[in-house]
């Protein structure tokens, strides 16, 4: 679409090509791309040509502000009405805006804080936003009215950025999860204020006043009132707030010596907005886009911070990587060295590898990696030491284990010996108080092999039967004496009960009967038992009938025995024993045992 271009009371009106447009953004995505290869070509060969690089970034940033600055001063009346004009003055912009880009990208590569990052990224953002807002003010809108709301609209990124500052100051030292300081909301909330106040100056011209006259009111005709000086004055706090935040968290002692770095760019800027209200000619002829210079100093100041270490930036962590004495490796996906530390070795050969498994070199050399971007990281480890300590606790482990099978071993052994002396403890006990009865079944079986008659045998056998059930219940008894104090009655009424059937053998009839199912000690159970086997071993032979009858008294256990011989008791018994005779060759034996001492009485 082709323009002509005509002269007006109020100025130049023109219309635009669209291809000068087109033009002019593809010159500025050049130049950012451009900008991010000398950025990252740098970082890559930072390690061995550190100060070459630093000076090569900053004669080309240099090289574009002259070109820019040569483009500016040559955009003269002349040839502000031409074409070439234009274009001139969108290569300005996109040099600008191509650099504060370029700069965001250095920002969030150096910065390692996130929020840091993040508020930093902010300022680069409203950095280019007032430079894209300058230049379709400048080159795409003709009309005074909207070119006057654009005008307001700078106050936006010159408000925010100065807001932003203190955010970043605020950010240094905190954790990446913390939230924004609660005295920050204020600062906002008013810097919302004051952005509101000049958006709104056509309505009360507080911050810039119009002549009452003027047909259309343009920032080429204006004063300034008491709200320019409040919003420039804030601006100024906010700038200073910043940079004193930063002193007061700086804990560098190094970055003490070079502390004023950061007020230089910030005088300047002050000074330069002092004399650019006042109306200084110099200022006004020879710089005077304010947008720029402004721009300019704020990327300074921060540049400022972070070159004196108010701002943490790992920007010569490479040189660092380099210099460290730790064996350390950085390698692509393919695993070719990329990177080495000064205390690393020649890198192994490695055709696979796991991040999750250490490799084991010689000389006990442990090979670590970690995945990272674009490749990998690798670091050895000498574990020698470890190694060594391993060996020699392998050697104790097995000298332990060595002991522990002995002391298991003797153990074992200890606990045969005891279970044999237990037993042998419980042999000679059983021995001791059932001798008369073994000797009884001695005597029993010696008869029981000299006898020849049926009937005489089938005596001797029944009462060796009436014995071995005294002896199987009361060396039970005796077991479990070993193990609890007391038994239930129906325990001690089997027992009773046992020596009663044997009897039966002989053609006795007989009877047992408990009365109470509480408990008795085992020392009277064992004692009643006793005393009835010795009435039964007396009067065996003589026996027709028997009744058994246990109960509980008040002060402890009876005993009472009802039998009914064959002849006249003519027995000695034992004196605990109360006899009584009820009718011919009937008699009651009673037997009491007192609670808790286990004599009969």
């Amino acid at each position: 679409m082709r323009v002509k271009i005509t002269n007006t009371r109020d100025g130049l009106k023109f219309v635009r090509k669209y291809d000068i447009i087109q033009n002019g953004f593809l010159y500025l995505h050049t130049i950012c791309v451009e900008i991010r290869c000398i950025l990252r070509k740098s970082e890559v060969n930072a390690v061995t040509k550190p100060n070459k690089n630093y000076l090569r970034i900053g004669f080309v940033i240099s090289l574009l502000i002259v070109i820019a600055t040569i483009c500016e001063h040559a955009n003269t009346e002349s040839i502000l009405r031409t074409a070439n004009g234009i274009l001139l003055g969108l290569i300005r912009s996109s040099i600008y805006i191509g650099l504060f880009a370029a700069w965001r990208f250095s920002v969030r590569q150096r910065i390692v804080p996130k929020n840091t990052r993040r508020y930093l990224s902010a300022v680069a953002f409203f950095l280019i936003l007032w430079m894209v807002i300058r230049t379709v003010k400048y080159y795409f809108v003709a009309d005074p009215n909207i070119n006057r709301i654009l005008w307001y609209c700078y106050y936006i990124p010159m408000l925010f950025v100065p807001l932003f500052s203190i955010f970043v100051s605020a950010s240094i030292g905190k954790p990446e999860n913390s939230r924004m300081s609660k005295w920050l909301i204020p600062a906002t909330i008013l810097t919302s204020i004051f952005t509101l106040f000049v958006l709104t100056n056509d309505l009360h011209q507080l911050v810039f006043a119009f002549p009452e006259n003027a047909s259309v009111f343009t920032d080429g005709d204006y004063t300034y009132q008491i709200g320019y000086m409040i919003v420039i004055g804030w601006e100024i706090v906010c700038a200073l707030l910043a940079i004193g935040i930063m002193l007061y968290k700086c804990r560098l002692p190094k970055t003490r010596k070079i502390l004023w770095l950061p007020f230089v760019p910030t005088g300047i800027a002050v000074l330069y907005g002092v004399l650019y209200a006042s109306g200084s000619g110099f200022v006004r002829n020879y710089i005077p886009d304010i947008t720029v210079f402004q721009c300019l100093t704020f990327a300074a100041i921060f540049e400022s911070c972070i070159a004196c270490g108010l701002i943490q930036s790992n920007t010569h962590y490479k040189e660092l990587f380099s210099a460290s004495d730790l064996p350390v490796y950085i390698t692509d996906k393919e695993y070719h060295l990329q990177m080495a530390s000064k205390g690393a070795a020649e890198f192994p050969e490695i055709s696979e590898i796991n991040t999750s498994e250490p490799i084991m070199l010689k000389d006990h050399i442990r090979l670590s990696a970690s995945e990272i971007c674009g490749g990998y990281a690798f670091w050895t480890d000498d574990v020698s030491e470890i190694a060594e300590a391993i060996s020699e606790l392998q050697d104790i482990n097995k000298t332990l284990n060595e002991r522990h099978t002995l002391i298991r071993e003797e153990n074992r052994t200890n606990k045969q010996k005891a279970h044999l002396l237990e037993a042998n403890r419980l042999y000679n006990r059983m021995q001791l108080e059932t001798a008369p009865q073994l000797k009884k079944m001695q005597d029993l079986v010696c008869a029981l092999c000299k006898e020849d008659k049926p009937e005489n045998e089938k005596e001797l056998l029944a009462e060796l039967t009436l014995i071995g059930a005294y002896f199987k219940r009361r060396n039970n008894l005796l077991f479990i004496s070993e193990t609890q104090d007391t038994i239930r009655m129906a325990e001690l009424g089997y027992c009773f009960r046992e020596s009663v059937s044997a009897l039966e053998l002989q053609g006795v009839t007989g009877s047992c009967l408990v009365e109470d199912q509480g408990n008795i000690s085992l020392s009277e159970s064992i004692q009643l038992y006793d005393a009835f086997q010795s009435v039964l071993q007396k009067t065996f032979s003589y026996i027709n009938s028997i009744a058994v009858f246990l109960r509980t008294a008040e002060s402890g256990f009876e005993m009472c025995i009802s039998l009914h011989l064959t002849t006249e008791m003519t027995f000695q018994f034992d004196s605990d024993f109360r006899i009584e005779q009820e009718e011919e060759n009937d008699y009651l034996l009673t037997y009491f045992v007192a609670r808790g001492d286990g004599d009969g009485k």
